[in-house]
């Protein structure tokens, strides 16, 4: 992280929208590949991780592993358990 004043603006903006420090009030399901390696699946681990931290409920929030996908061939298995949820919403 680059700690020069002239990007004190730019860091402070990266914290005020980070993901991690709010508190889903609405059920929210996070997934991920383990094997993906675009973007890596300790992102999303340590994300579900803070915002438990931070007082989300594991009821409302859930992180879904995808064992063994990749972010290409994570996306099946991801729109198969997705598209049931969202149609379910009136």
């Amino acid at each position: 992280i680059d700690t020069a004043e002239k990007y004190a603006d730019l860091r402070n903006a990266f914290e005020d929208n980070a993901l991690t420090s709010w508190i889903p009030l609405n059920p929210m399901q996070m997934y991920h590949g383990t094997a993906d390696i675009t973007v890596p699946y300790s992102n999303s681990a340590s994300t579900y991780q803070k915002l438990l931290q931070f007082g989300a409920d594991p009821e409302i929030v859930k992180f879904i592993p995808l064992q063994g996908g990749t972010h290409s061939s994570g996306l099946l298995p991801y729109v198969k358990e997705v598209i049931p949820l969202i149609t379910d919403f009136e």
